[in-house]
């Protein structure tokens, strides 16, 4: 299988960032067990976007072999703004709900210029939710269920990150995202 230069970023960041800084500290599993689906949208038109949702959503759900637990649709060429990639979101959750998997799959959200509702668009706190292209990810709802009860400080989550955060350069963050979007993966 030929590599793709968006889908080796998106590795890289998951690795350095997601897992590296320990956002979330139910990544490495699926990380390390190769158990996580890229999926690159290269498409400029977003109104192509529903199906490849629905079929990476289903392709959880229906998954014989259990090859994959989450999946990661990465749309380097749409969704320039946080506010448009937000807006979008808002679709998705609609259409994972009309298409009948609300409670089978999760939707988390990802963008290069993520700024959490209430916090200044500059504020170290939205470094959580950073990546180098806009990112839908999906999740298996029954493994979120499993996380929530193996980690017992899953309410410590955000906290912990945001203490993290604080102790880091706001500039070299942004450096390393702005490296990442070159598709330079070192």
């Amino acid at each position: 299988m030929k590599s793709n230069p968006y889908a080796d970023v998106t590795k890289a960041w998951l690795e350095n960032w997601v897992i590296g800084f320990n956002f979330c500290p139910f990544a490495l599993h699926p990380y390390s067990t190769d158990r996580i689906q890229y999926v690159v949208f290269e498409s400029t038109e977003k109104t192509m976007l529903p199906p490849v949702v629905i079929e990476a959503a289903l392709s959880l759900i229906n998954n014989e072999n259990n090859r994959f637990d989450t999946a990661l649709i990465i749309c380097p060429f749409v969704f320039d703004t946080f506010m448009e990639y937000w807006d979008y979101s808002g679709f998705i959750e609609h259409l994972i709900h009309a298409e009948g998997l609300e409670g089978q799959v999760q939707l988390a959200t990802f963008h290069p210029d993520y700024t959490f509702d209430g916090v200044d668009e500059d504020a170290i706190t939205n470094f959580t939710n950073r990546s180098p292209f806009p990112v839908f990810h999906l999740i298996k709802e029954e493994d979120v269920a499993k996380a929530r009860r193996f980690y017992k400080d899953i309410d410590q989550i955000p906290d912990k990150n945001i203490e993290f955060l604080q102790s880091q350069s706001k500039e070299a963050l942004r450096n390393q995202l702005r490296k990442w979007q070159t598709l330079d993966i070192e």
